[in-house]
């Protein structure tokens, strides 16, 4: 049940933020629209911050765990650009709020968690030594997350030309990512 009840607080949060400004909704205003005490709200999140964190920690562990499971590197890199695009208006406000420097941690932390995946299993740790791995991986985990992040504000943006393109850049590194 403390799923079930984290998952309703959570998507709650977020109907709220769709009519309501996100610095504005209280934990007042959820306890209200989930019906529940704040003492129920307080077991499960520390305060909003916490709701918007787990949110987005939820949705982008799915994402990774899919694309981790991809067969190619673009096919990857669509699983998180429809996550973007799909998730639009709330990353829309999320990035207009006081969270926004919340929300790009979280991107930055599970697509630099994917990549760094990928490097494992396509470069092989013995062909590039640690610091070229981590500048690297920082490298490109920066500039998706910036693609990612513009990206949802597009209005109908091709997922598959931006994934394409981007496995592209990966690919064409000075050691070859994606070579299945």
């Amino acid at each position: 049940m403390p799923g079930n009840m984290k998952n309703l607080i959570a998507d709650t949060f977020m109907s709220l933020s769709l009519k309501k400004n996100i610095d504005k909704i209280t934990v007042k205003d959820l306890v209200e629209a989930c019906n529940i005490s704040r003492q129920t709200f307080y077991y499960h999140f520390q305060d909003i911050l916490q709701v918007i964190e787990w949110n987005v920690e939820q949705n982008v562990q799915k994402a990774l765990t899919r694309s981790l499971q991809a067969e190619t590197l673009e096919k990857a890199l669509e699983i998180f650009l429809e996550l973007a695009i799909s998730k639009h208006d709330i990353i829309r406000r999320l990035l207009q709020s006081q969270q926004r420097e919340h929300l790009e941690k979280l991107f930055t932390t599970a697509l630099e968690e994917y990549l760094s995946g990928v490097f494992r299993n396509k470069i092989g740790v013995k062909s590039i030594n640690a610091d070229d791995l981590r500048i690297l991986r920082s490298f490109y985990t920066y500039g998706v997350v910036g693609v990612l992040l513009d990206s949802s504000h597009q209005e109908n943006p091709d997922i598959r030309q931006l994934a394409r393109q981007l496995a592209l850049l990966l690919s064409n590194t000075p050691f070859n990512i994606d070579k299945s």
